[in-house]
């Protein structure tokens, strides 16, 4: 029985739309009731903040919900097609891991490797093991990006760093001191790296052992809202002063090439799903 690739279409298409819209609602949030001084919202945010997060995981039990009505195998090879934008997304994502560790070291790297960071100490071993492993992530997307079939076998062995970052971010992001427990900002700051984690475990998975499913498909997806709505208004609002850079700052900016590089994933596996079809 042949399946057809439209389901994989229009989850796309709504995913894009949805974490646009998304987005710039939580960008009014923070223009509205965000305080840059005392770097928290007001209680009027609660509401449209607590919506975000319901509708967080009602997409995410929707895309539960796909993976398991559509679950087939996709034929996707495991280094990016030809081509400018696969291609380009593999070279960004090197590009921001190496950016990351290196602003990590040169600009925070007093806060995080001396006692006169006020971070804890987890924190720290965490941001220590995201700069030693995110070179290694960049020199697999590196490779990745080079196009060549020969460099298969070195990418399987460097693709076991990528969902140990993203462990090690996921560490940073929840034990972050610059965020107070309450605060809705690490909530989302927390979704983002957990959805990041995913997309990273999904690679290595596809890599090491299995060919991508559309699990891979689903949290690709979950990775291009997660990051798009917490990420992209996070960075803006950071650059213009609204909001604060912090020692986790250069790790979060490498979110951005996540959703591009998300986007590349589920735009291949769409492809692959076509060409499954075609060898049916």
């Amino acid at each position: 029985m042949r399946s057809s690739k439209t389901p994989f279409k229009i989850a796309l298409c709504v995913t894009a739309v949805f974490s646009v819209a998304l987005a710039v609602w939580r960008s009014i949030i923070l223009k509205k009731y965000y305080d840059p001084y005392s770097q928290a919202f007001d209680r009027m945010a609660k509401v449209p903040n607590t919506v975000i997060i319901i509708l967080f995981f009602a997409f995410a039990a929707a895309l539960i919900a796909f993976a398991v009505i559509y679950r087939k195998t996709s034929i996707l090879s495991h280094h990016p097609s030809s081509g400018f934008f696969p291609v380009g997304a593999s070279a960004l994502m090197g590009i921001a891991f190496v950016s990351s560790s290196l602003v990590a070291v040169i600009w925070y790297g007093k806060e995080l490797f001396s006692d006169a960071g006020k971070q804890n100490t987890v924190f720290k071993i965490s941001a220590a093991a995201a700069v030693v492993l995110g070179l290694i992530c960049a020199v697999y997307f590196f490779l990745g990006a080079a196009q060549k079939a020969n460099l298969a076998k070195a990418r399987k062995y460097l693709s076991v760093a990528l969902p140990l970052w993203g462990v090690a971010f996921a560490f940073m992001s929840y034990f972050d001191h610059d965020f107070i427990y309450s605060d809705i900002n690490r909530h989302f700051a927390n979704i983002a790296a957990i959805a990041t984690l995913l997309l990273l475990l999904a690679e290595t998975r596809s890599y090491t052992e299995y060919k991508p499913n559309t699990s891979g498909f689903a949290s690709a997806l979950a990775a291009i809202v997660a990051c798009t709505v917490y990420t992209v208004p996070t960075l803006i609002f950071t650059a213009f002063g609204q909001m604060s850079a912090t020692a986790i700052t250069p790790f979060e900016m490498t979110e951005v090439a996540v959703v591009v590089y998300a986007t590349s994933v589920a735009i291949q596996f769409i492809g692959a799903t076509g060409e499954e079809q075609k060898a049916i």
